[in-house]
C-alpha cells in the first residue's frame, strides 16, 4: 500500500504511545520504502525512516 493509512490495531510501539490521531505515510523513493509515522502526543510529531528494497530471488 503507498499512501496513508490509519491503523485499526497495532502492536505496542514506543512511537504511538501515548499519541492521537497516528498516521503511516508510505511512499518510493527510487529505490527505497520511506515510511513517515505522525501523531499527536501534545504537539504534531513525526519520525521517518527508510527500508532497502531487497531483490530475493529464491
Amino acid at each position: 500500500m503507498l499512501g496513508t493509512g490509519s491503523p485499526i490495531a497495532c502492536l505496542d510501539h514506543s512511537f504511538e504511545r501515548n499519541r492521537s490521531n497516528v498516521t503511516a505515510q508510505y511512499s518510493i523513493d527510487n529505490d527505497k520504502v520511506v515510511v513517515i509515522n505522525s501523531g499527536v502526543k501534545q504537539q504534531w510529531d513525526s519520525a521517518e525512516g527508510k527500508a532497502d528494497v531487497i531483490d530475493d530471488d529464491r
